[in-house]
């Protein structure tokens, strides 16, 4: 393979997260969704770059319908996620009907267990059996579950084989990793698709631009190690998730077709043993989840 033939393989393991799109997300954003225009131009420049993935999921504001709103998006596949809450497993059927009506599909990608609390209760194996009809009757390609801990994947996995797993995963944030986990789940032959690349912008933003809630020190810490190498945040948080061969898919939220460049500017995988010494042992510091408590 020539380099362009390289680069363009690289540049595939990358997808772009649609929870900007529809909504204000991440505690370190400050210019709201990205106009229609915006979002038109990120997806025509990613594409032509050989990114042909997006991640989206109901609870991601107007997301889904304004995808489906747009002619570009023909050229992507599509993941999405279950309702944030479900009551039964047939609420599962009708919110996947609801999204493929919104994205303007006939099938997508793959659907993800939003929240694998319905995998643990007494319905369990139905829900399972539902997303499994939700494939063999052709709606999805393949069914996985968004994940959070380590004890819990190797759980849900062991009990269900998904063939997609979506998990958290930074420098700050190297569970997976440190646990061994993310090769187990590649050995099994399991699609890995990681999310918080960026601990929502907080790794890449000044600590003193952080949210007040915030920890400074471990962001402070982070800089540090950045600067050592003569790397910039991005590009040392997005080399060492490219740095990791099992990592199928990274998924990046972008909210102008100049944060896209840079991005793209900063895709190099970097040796991940570098990153040893970046996790952080404050969860508050590394886990979103606790931001809004």
């Amino acid at each position: 393979m020539d380099r362009q033939g390289e680069r363009k393989k690289l540049l595939s393991r990358i997808g772009l997260g649609t929870a900007q799109f529809g909504m204000a997300y991440g505690v370190t954003n400050k210019h709201g969704k990205p106009s229609l225009r915006e979002i038109t131009a990120i997806l025509n420049h990613a594409r032509k770059e050989g990114i042909s993935f997006l991640d989206t999921a109901p609870a991601y504001g107007i997301s889904e319908e304004l995808l489906g709103s747009l002619s570009e998006t023909s050229h992507f596949s599509i993941s999405t996620k279950t309702s944030v809450s479900l009551s039964s497993p047939e609420e599962i059927c009708r919110g996947l009907e609801h999204s493929l009506k919104k994205l303007s599909r006939n099938f997508l990608e793959i659907l993800l267990v939003h929240h694998s609390d319905i995998l643990r209760g007494k319905q369990r194996e139905v829900y399972w059996q539902v997303l499994q009809r939700c494939k063999t009757e052709g709606l999805v390609r393949k069914i996985g579950i968004s994940l959070y801990d380590v004890p819990e994947t190797a759980d849900l996995v062991e009990r269900f084989s998904p063939e997609v797993v979506q998990i958290p995963l930074n420098p700050l944030d190297q569970r997976f990793l440190q646990e061994g986990l993310i090769r187990s789940l590649s050995r099994k032959g399991i699609e890995i698709h990681v999310r918080s690349a960026f601990l929502q912008g907080t790794l890449l933003v000044s600590p003193a631009e952080l949210p007040f809630f915030l920890p400074k020190t471990p962001f402070q810490r982070w800089h540090r190690f950045c600067n050592d190498h003569s790397w910039s945040p991005l590009r040392a948080s997005l080399g060492f998730i490219l740095g990791i061969p099992e990592v199928s898919k990274v998924i990046c939220g972008i909210t102008s077709e100049k944060e896209l460049c840079h991005l793209l500017d900063s895709a190099i995988p970097l040796e991940t043993s570098l990153f040893n010494l970046c996790h952080e042992e404050n969860q508050f510091a590394r886990d979103p989840r606790m931001w809004n408590q």
